[in-house]
C-alpha cells in the first residue's frame, strides 16, 4: 500500500516538483494550497506525513500546528516544515516539537524522499492504555 503524503504547498513551482519526484507506486499524494483545506483534508486523507509550507496561506503553518496539537494529530502525523529560509527564524522555533523538522527550500529529490522515509519510518507508536499490574 503506498505511503499516504498530504502537501499543503501555495507555490506552483514545488507542486509540481512534488508531482514529479514522488514515484506513485510508493506515494498516494494529495495536494492543497492553504491552511483551512489541509485540516480539512489531515482528517479526510488521515496521511502518514504532512508536507507543510511555513508561508501557507488562510491559517498558515502556525494554525495548521496549532489546530493539530489540539485534535492530538501531531502525535500520530508526524510534519515536515518547509521555507525558503537556511534557518528558522525564531520567532518560528518553538513550532519544531516532537514530530515536526524542517527542511529548507531548496532542496533535491534525494533529500527530499530520504527525509519522507525517515520521517514515516519513526512515526511514533502510542499506547492507548496501559497494562494493569499484575498484583501478587
Amino acid at each position: 500500500m503506498p505511503t499516504r503524503l498530504l502537501i499543503a504547498e501555495t507555490d506552483g513551482f514545488w507542486r509540481h516538483f512534488y508531482q514529479t519526484v514522488l514515484p506513485e507506486t510508493q506515494y498516494q499524494t494529495v495536494f492543497v494550497e492553504d491552511g483551512l483545506r489541509c485540516l480539512e483534508q489531515l482528517a479526510a486523507v488521515r496521511p502518514h506525513l504532512l508536507i507543510l509550507d511555513l508561508e501557507l496561506l488562510w491559517g498558515g503553518a502556525e494554525g495548521v500546528l496549532g489546530r493539530m496539537r489540539e485534535t492530538g494529530q501531531l502525535r500520530t502525523t508526524p510534519v515536515l516544515l518547509t521555507d525558503e529560509v537556511i534557518a528558522l527564524p525564531g520567532d518560528y522555533r518553538p513550532m519544531l516539537t516532537p514530530g515536526v523538522r524542517f527542511l529548507p527550500k531548496p532542496f533535491d529529490c534525494t533529500t527530499l524522499l530520504a527525509n519522507i522515509r525517515q520521517a514515516v519510518g519513526q512515526r511514533p507508536k502510542f499506547v492507548t492504555h496501559a497494562a494493569p499490574a499484575n498484583r501478587s
